[in-house]
């Protein structure tokens, strides 16, 4: 690796944005695979994959065509690769339409909202799964991955929303629903299927069986085998699936041994206040399970999202300062993935449901969703990316016992060689570590600016130096947030 390299790259880097004569990653690398420890993805190739996401949740029916190319364009030049969005949407407040559709084009997805009847129509372009087709492709077109739930779990499978919840679902129609979608979007190359959807599986009820059978389905409509959820089998090689559930929550609390569940997913949220210590708890938990599976953040707090522990107490005035802003996501991400995370999933408030003035809004957002996509928070998820993939997650090992202070809010991983090692200070704390794992020799530090993306020299490390205390630049302070790095 070209560490002397790394600043300059970070400031020209040019993401995944696939223009004509480029492969996309999945024809360069081939498919999305769990690497062989178990905690991270890769290609078939053995490339690995670092999950940047973007929470796109009603992508399928709040935008027209020229709006989805535009929204495309945009994350897919800060560098996401995966845009999670949801086909049967959330339903909440006014939104009727955002839930069982109609798209823009007019088109609705089930026939008397029975999901054992897709509403399906002769002819290209005339129908709901035809416009899914077209955002899928338009994605494909720019190397992104989708993210793809079959349903907005906590209204239509478990009703456990406190919004108006409608559950249409059960066992025989869900594998029937799962089925048609694995058929109809077999070829795909570039969904990654989400069951769930802010949903707890077993709440009012275990609801589990209704997704294990739309679990099935859906490989049944991919592979045209007949895998069950429970046991081995090689169609689950073909078809990558995880579970997003409330917030708060884990995944793996429910569904850790299911065979058909590759990934874990978590949800911080946005109830538990600043500084959540969650998002790396609720990493080392999952990283100490058996058999490992990959885990990641899939819904942190949203940047411009009230901070709902704080936000009703405050006056109206006051809360704009009540809410998450850039330092807020930045935090998230490098805690989670320096605890062992696959990747990270970045969210705004205003994004998820495309709002607009004039529409019904949704928890008080601050500005339209044209506006949200260049907010601070997601352009520097840019420099998110970058650092991963140029020191690659299949290397990293997170390491505690190397953070001397033993203050929780720095988070520290190690090379599995002992080349090099991360080092993450939310508020510019000086950071002690333990150099021994480490091999000998001469050593570099630097410090990488999650703003920016930029390095500087640190302090330099004298030789055979085995513990050794960084200043970050400026002072202790909150959001004056870097990563050490020392090699």
């Amino acid at each position: 690796m070209q560490r002397l390299a790394l600043s300059s790259a970070l400031l020209t880097w040019a993401p995944d944005h696939v223009s004509a004569g480029d492969a996309p990653p999945w024809q360069e690398h081939g498919r999305l695979r769990v690497s062989d420890s178990g905690c991270y993805l890769q290609h078939e190739d053995g490339t690995p994959f670092f999950w940047l996401g973007d929470t796109a949740w009603q992508l399928f029916v709040a935008l027209d065509r020229d709006e989805t190319r535009h929204y495309l364009d945009n994350r897919a030049g800060k560098g996401f690769n995966v845009i999670q969005a949801v086909l049967l949407g959330e339903y909440r407040y006014k939104l009727a339409d955002r839930g069982l559709g109609p798209t823009r084009n007019g088109h609705l997805p089930l026939v008397d909202g029975d999901p054992a009847r897709p509403l399906v129509n002769d002819g290209p372009g005339n129908d709901y799964w035809d416009d899914v087709e077209n955002v899928l492709d338009e994605a494909a077109r720019r190397g992104l991955y989708v993210g793809l739930l079959p349903v907005w779990g906590c209204n239509y499978v478990s009703g456990v929303s406190g919004s108006p919840g409608k559950p249409i679902f059960n066992t025989t129609n869900a594998r029937t629903y799962g089925r048609f979608l694995g058929e109809r979007y077999r070829e795909q190359p570039n969904i990654i299927w989400i069951l769930g959807g802010d949903d707890n599986p077993v709440q009012k009820g275990d609801v589990r069986p209704v997704y294990r059978a739309m679990a099935e389905g859906i490989a049944e409509g991919v592979t045209g085998k007949r895998p069950a959820w429970n046991q081995p089998h090689e169609a689950w090689d073909d078809v990558l699936m995880s579970f997003h559930p409330r917030g708060g929550q884990q995944s793996s609390r429910w569904l850790h041994q299911d065979a058909w569940l590759d990934l874990n997913m978590l949800q911080v949220g946005h109830g538990g206040g600043r500084n959540n210590p969650n998002s790396y708890r609720f990493i080392e938990a999952d990283r100490g399970l058996q058999p490992p599976k990959p885990v990641l953040d899939a819904e942190p707090p949203y940047e411009d999202h009230p901070n709902w522990k704080d936000w009703r107490e405050a006056k109206p005035e006051d809360r704009d300062a009540v809410r998450f802003r850039a330092f807020d996501v930045r935090q998230a991400a490098y805690w989670s993935v320096l605890s062992g995370a696959a990747g990270y999933t970045y969210g705004h408030h205003a994004v998820w449901p495309f709002y607009v003035e004039g529409s019904h809004p949704i928890n008080f957002p601050d500005r339209p969703w044209t506006d949200a996509i260049d907010r601070p928070g997601a352009r520097q998820m840019t420099h998110v990316r970058k650092l991963f993939e140029t020191y690659t997650l299949d290397r990293l090992v997170p390491d505690q016992t190397q953070n001397l202070d033993g203050s929780p809010a720095i988070r520290v991983a190690r090379d599995v060689r002992g080349t090099f090692l991360l080092a993450y200070t939310p508020e510019g704390h000086p950071l002690r570590l333990d150099l021994t794992p480490l091999v000998p020799g001469e050593r570099r530090a630097t410090w990488y600016d999650p703003r920016t993306g930029q390095v500087r020299d640190a302090a330099e490390v004298p030789p055979g130096r085995q513990q050794h205390t960084f200043d970050p630049p400026g002072g202790p302070a909150p959001g004056n947030d870097w990563i050490l790095i020392v090699e």
